[in-house]
């Protein structure tokens, strides 16, 4: 797969954009992956990180009472733990896709992946859901006319894998494979993103004093996330291109 020297952000946040994490899995299979995105891995559960700022349950990302000197100035989120962080089977799911509109909004689908693979796995390793099986199951749920991107944080969602035998075969990437079936099932104004190394479950601090997610790269060493992340292209779009 290609990749490109020059990098640029997916967006430039700003507050009223909308970051929502979807693990598209039952609560009961993913209590890794809902703990290391909320952030009560770091010894504190939502409910007293939020009283802590003077903040409700109940407040939702695009209050503006939740960005002074809130998540965002504390921890680096962009994102409500208590309310953007949804399962299959939660009760907010459609209430939180439905904040899904402007180009600058975000869709985080979190699971275990690998390089060629056509699906993801849960946190718990017990469950899995295909490509088409992850569409069909977004078709209905999340507006067509998303204008934003979707971000598969998945290990390898970005890489394809090959073996030689007689001949050559390539498994594409996952992203790529579902790039074109959201775009078939009328998915034509998002982005879509993938991450081409293995990806941190938990995040860590960097130099910038945040918590973020990280890369893994050779040799042992480790970058952000957003540094292997790359932009796919749907098949059937105009003007295919793969960017960081």
């Amino acid at each position: 797969m290609p990749k490109v020297t020059t990098k640029q952000k997916s967006r430039q946040w700003q507050p009223g954009m909308n970051t929502i994490i979807f693990i598209p899995f039952l609560e009961a299979n993913s209590t890794q992956h809902l703990a290391s995105t909320r952030g009560s891995h770091l010894g504190q559960n939502v409910n007293s990180l939020m009283a802590a700022f003077g903040m409700q349950s109940t407040n939702s990302s695009t209050d503006p009472s939740l960005w002074s000197g809130g998540w965002e100035n504390k921890l680096g989120y962009k994102f409500n733990p208590a309310t953007d962080v949804v399962c299959k089977d939660s009760g907010n799911l459609l209430v939180a896709f439905q904040k899904l509109k402007g180009q600058g909004d975000v869709l985080y689908i979190r699971g275990h992946g690998c390089a060629g693979g056509d699906y993801l796995e849960s946190s718990d390793h017990t469950a899995q859901i295909s490509v088409d099986a992850l569409v069909t199951f977004l078709d209905g749920k999340l507006d067509k006319g998303f204008g934003g991107a979707i971000k598969i944080y998945a290990c390898n969602s970005a890489d394809d894998w090959g073996i030689t035998y007689f001949s050559m075969t390539t498994w594409k990437p996952f992203t790529q494979l579902f790039a074109d079936k959201m775009y078939e099932a009328g998915y034509t104004q998002c982005r879509f993103y993938g991450y081409g190394a293995k990806v941190s479950t938990y995040s860590e601090k960097v130099t910038t004093g945040y918590n973020h997610k990280l890369a893994f790269l050779d040799e042992d060493k480790t970058s952000r996330a957003s540094t292997v992340r790359y932009e796919f292209k749907p098949e059937k779009a105009s003007g295919k291109v793969i960017t960081v």
